[in-house]
């Protein structure tokens, strides 16, 4: 049991961190028509909580690791001596101080935040991305050591990033379909024009998510992939893939498809089968996300050795 609340609290954070990184990296590169009618207040309504949840999650897994060093299982058992040696002596603690950091930072962005202009956003980005950069001391690129130790903490921190902005546009395009993030009429063009409007930005973003996991995978394991298949920590990387690929599928499924058929059916007047058919995929891939990152949160507490 122990061991599932450590994966729940790792993929929670995950997920919290993503979002809060992913929404404004999306927004920084929408078109300046979308970013100028984004509601601030449904961002801050999103954001807002987000921000708070990564404090309170961050603080549990600080406690947590703290007692697990010690030993002891309750609260009162906590030792003030362990969380000073955290804080000051491990690369851990002061990645945890730097998270805690940016993320009241992330909150005094929001609140001086008036709209989702330039100014803003990269103040919230730049608190929120630092803030999720600092999962990577979680992961298995911290425990490396050498020459290569940092190398494999600059690959997390990049695969970190891009799956935040893949998840962030994710969440964003669903915010669309909604139809409560804008504060004008013409959510379907606007939605249309941000779909188009991505395609760089995703074709950058799955390239550095495939260059970032093939260099973690040969830092951890080396250049050998047949021997996957024998260990657990292998075969949930393997399915990681798999529905990797199944989420680029339906990428392509948007891109060459549906964002066409949605322009199309706009300008036709008639767009309603076309938003429920993209509603429909990008909630599928959205699902896939989760699976992916549940993988993830669980692949991190394994060790990756046969």
């Amino acid at each position: 049991m122990d061991h599932v609340l450590t994966i729940a609290l790792r993929l929670a954070l995950y997920l919290d961190l993503m979002l809060l990184a992913g929404l404004p990296l999306f927004l920084l590169q929408a078109p300046g028509q979308l970013r100028a009618n984004w509601n601030p207040r449904q961002l801050k309504r999103l954001l807002m909580p987000c921000a708070l949840l990564g404090l309170l999650l961050s603080l549990i897994a600080l406690v947590r690791l703290a007692l697990e060093l010690d030993g002891q299982n309750q609260l009162s058992q906590l030792q003030a001596t362990t969380l000073y040696m955290l804080w000051t002596q491990t690369a851990v603690g002061q990645s945890w101080i730097l998270r805690m950091a940016m993320l009241l930072g992330v909150l005094l962005a929001l609140i001086l935040m008036t709209r989702a202009a330039y100014g803003g956003l990269w103040l919230l980005a730049g608190c929120s991305t630092t803030a999720l950069a600092t999962l990577a001391w979680n992961g298995h690129g911290a425990m490396s050591e050498g020459p290569l130790h940092y190398l494999h903490l600059a690959s997390d921190i990049l695969h970190l990033w891009a799956a935040g902005a893949w998840f962030g546009a994710l969440l964003a395009f669903v915010l669309l379909l909604r139809g409560n993030c804008l504060v004008v009429e013409d959510q379907p063009h606007l939605l249309a024009s941000a779909l188009r409007g991505f395609e760089r930005a995703g074709g950058l973003i799955v390239l550095v998510l495939l260059l970032s996991g093939m260099a973690n995978h040969l830092m951890i394991s080396g250049p050998v992939f047949a021997p996957l298949a024998d260990s657990f920590y292998g075969q949930l990387l393997l399915l990681k893939l798999l529905l990797l690929a199944a989420m680029l599928g339906l990428a392509a499924l948007n891109r060459f498809h549906l964002t066409p058929l949605l322009e199309r059916s706009t300008q036709a007047g008639d767009h309603a089968a076309a938003l429920v058919a993209l509603r429909r995929s990008l909630g599928v891939e959205a699902s896939i996300a989760l699976a992916i990152f549940a993988l993830v949160a669980w692949l991190g507490t394994l060790n990756p050795e046969p």
